[in-house]
């Protein structure tokens, strides 16, 4: 639904611009990182803003992260997590049931790198 404008199987949930505000960093830019230096999550917040219920990246050489500016993305309690790439139009969902997040988050970063190593622009 993320990708196709607010729609899901045909049927229409949100409108185009919703999801254009969602997806849209809402953060001034002197306040980011979102989350403070020194804290276990801070890491994961550089080059990232946020929107409504995601995070946005706003710079990828800030992230220090291989990414792409737009992209959205949110992890779950259970180290859940998924990311939308609307410049190659792609949804990446990865599921485990685990409540350690920071023991998990090296394993979805090496799932990112390899999704975005394989891609192939046209």
């Amino acid at each position: 639904m993320l990708l196709q404008g607010g729609t899901y199987d045909g049927v229409r949930v949100l409108s185009p611009l919703s999801i254009e505000y969602m997806l849209t960093n809402h953060i001034p830019e002197e306040e980011l990182p979102y989350e403070p230096e020194g804290t276990p999550f801070y890491r994961f917040s550089k080059g990232y803003g946020f929107g409504l219920g995601v995070k946005v990246m706003v710079s990828p050489s800030e992230s220090e992260n291989l990414g792409s500016v737009g992209e959205s993305s949110w992890s779950g309690a259970a180290s859940t997590y998924f990311w939308v790439v609307p410049e190659y139009d792609l949804a990446i969902l990865v599921f485990s049931q685990n409540q350690g997040y920071l023991r998990v988050q090296p394993i979805m970063e090496s799932i990112r790198v390899a999704v975005y190593q394989s891609l192939v622009s046209d």
